[in-house]
């Protein structure tokens, strides 16, 4: 059998190869890092580079993708709505018609319409949401085109009202949410039954990322500065803003005029305060929402 017989200069052609190939690596790490440099000083994304998108901060994606990964998942992902056959993305905030979004969404797209008691548990209603997506998708989602992103928002003194009402003026969840305010230090008097004022007291003084999704932040919950929203349901228009709602989701429009004007889980608008240093207590805790969302000053 015939050996080949080595030659010096196949070391020498080899080198050269392992030469050539490493330089056309290096170019191509240098084009790359030349194109990546470009973008970041023209502030796109890199995500744009990629296709995802659209011309955003690079400082807006940075943002959103640090905080996916814990803030949805502990403060939204319970209360987001995906219809992916109209391209709808919603975020219903407690307090906020959450209830009624979430029965009119599965009527209006045909699937069944969860007791009151498994409206929201993500165990229960069978409602897609965001952490259903992959997460190329989500990005999109959030940040890119093709989708139609809704929230809803309520005055933050009746949504507060509100909060109070449900929790702690209903017997069978009293108990917890007294102690919920008892094991954070909140002040309670009246045999265990906290006043209103206490708990507007209690709210105040807490963080607001501690804060109950009930009376946390309308702001904070959306993800409002993370997010850009398409449009803005208002819960004292909500019977209006249905039929916008309904008509994206395709609903039969007949049907749609009868669903819009239910109002669930609505508290009487009758306040339960009006003494002036509640009221700039409610409006220093929610400063955020008053500046973002719109609503007047409580005070005038």
């Amino acid at each position: 059998m015939a050996v080949s017989a080595w030659v010096p200069g196949d070391s020498v052609m080899a080198v050269r190869v392992a030469k050539a190939l490493a330089i056309s690596c290096l170019h191509s790490v240098h084009v790359w890092l030349r194109m990546v440099m470009s973008a970041w000083w023209r502030g796109t994304s890199l995500l744009e580079l990629v296709g995802l998108g659209t011309q955003r901060p690079r400082s807006h994606y940075a943002r959103a993708m640090a905080r996916l990964p814990d803030r949805w998942v502990r403060m939204s992902v319970n209360h987001s709505v995906v219809d992916a056959d109209s391209g709808c993305f919603i975020v219903a905030v407690p307090k906020n018609g959450c209830t009624t979004i979430k029965t009119v969404f599965c009527e209006a797209t045909g699937r069944p319409v969860p007791i009151r008691e498994h409206v929201h548990p993500r165990e229960h209603n069978g409602i897609p949401q965001l952490l259903d997506l992959p997460t190329v998708e989500r990005l999109r989602l959030l940040m890119g085109e093709g989708w139609t992103r809704v929230t809803t928002t309520r005055d933050p003194v009746a949504r507060l009202e509100s909060g109070f009402r449900s929790k702690f003026c209903d017997p069978r969840k009293r108990p917890t949410y007294v102690q919920a305010m008892a094991n954070r230090g909140g002040t309670i008097r009246d045999s265990g039954e906290p006043r209103y004022e206490d708990f507007v007291d209690w709210v105040a003084s807490t963080p607001d990322h501690r804060r109950d999704p009930h009376w946390r932040s309308q702001t904070a919950v959306m993800l409002f500065d993370e997010i850009r929203y398409d449009h803005v349901l208002r819960l004292e228009t909500l019977s209006a803003d249905l039929l916008w709602l309904l008509s994206l989701l395709g609903g039969d429009m007949d049907a749609a005029k009868e669903m819009a004007g239910r109002r669930a889980n609505m508290s009487p608008t009758a306040p339960l305060s009006t003494d002036k240093g509640l009221l700039r207590i409610i409006r220093d805790a929610y400063a955020a929402d008053y500046e973002k969302l719109g609503y007047p000053d409580p005070l005038g």
